[in-house]
């Protein structure tokens, strides 16, 4: 009999489980828009291994022109000259770059992310989302204009992946179906940066339903 339920109200034939290796990844997560000449700054990166797991791999730093923004082999960044450069943390294989220019003032980018749902296969996932900090948290909040089919065990995940959660982090189940709601995240656990997708994910059957891609 159990079989039979999880067949009624389980997810569609066409569904597959996710695959578990990925791609390794490296993210700079710090949200710094210019350095004012002078002032010196702690870049950090989060690195996510073939596992999708969170780990402290070795990383190395480097600026495309040390005599506008030098930067140490850790990542401590300072302003030297007017201009900008190109700031590259890289292991192994595996980089990212930013862009950063000296200024007047050291600058920040807003401390919110957006983005908005789009459902996946045959599933409705719809209406936007924000990511903002709040003290030592981050709130991951839907707007009233969010929606969700129904489905058994829906969770919802921050991942580095569109439809796959392999080294994402569970944020708890789906509250509601539809309207505004609000999942808090430790900055232990992540930052505003880690993270590029949000997904509403069946755990029993490791379908995702929806999922959606930060714009900034």
């Amino acid at each position: 009999m159990l079989l039979v339920s999880m067949t009624l109200f389980g997810c569609i034939g066409t569904d597959i489980v996710e695959e578990i290796i990925v791609e390794e990844q490296l993210t700079i997560t710090s949200r710094i828009l210019t350095l004012a000449i002078g002032d010196s700054f702690q870049f950090e990166a989060d690195f996510f291994d073939e596992l999708g797991e969170r780990t402290n791999g070795t990383t190395t730093w480097s600026s495309s022109d040390d005599q506008i923004i030098s930067i140490t082999a850790d990542g401590l960044a300072t302003a030297l000259a007017s201009g900008e450069v190109t700031i590259t943390v890289a292991s192994g294989s595996t980089s990212d770059s930013i862009s950063l220019s000296t200024g007047p003032m050291t600058t920040f980018r807003a401390l919110e992310r957006t983005g908005s749902f789009m459902g996946l296969r045959n599933y409705t996932v719809n209406g936007d989302f924000t990511l903002s900090e709040n003290g030592d948290n981050l709130e991951l909040t839907f707007s009233s204009n969010f929606q969700s089919s129904n489905g058994p065990g829906l969770f919802v995940y921050l991942s580095n992946n569109s439809t796959r959660v392999t080294g994402g982090i569970e944020l708890g189940q789906l509250s509601a179906n539809s309207g505004t709601q609000t999942y808090i995240i430790s900055r232990q656990n992540a930052e505003l940066d880690t993270y590029n997708h949000v997904i509403i994910y069946c755990k029993p059957f490791g379908v995702a339903f929806g999922t959606g891609e930060f714009d900034n």
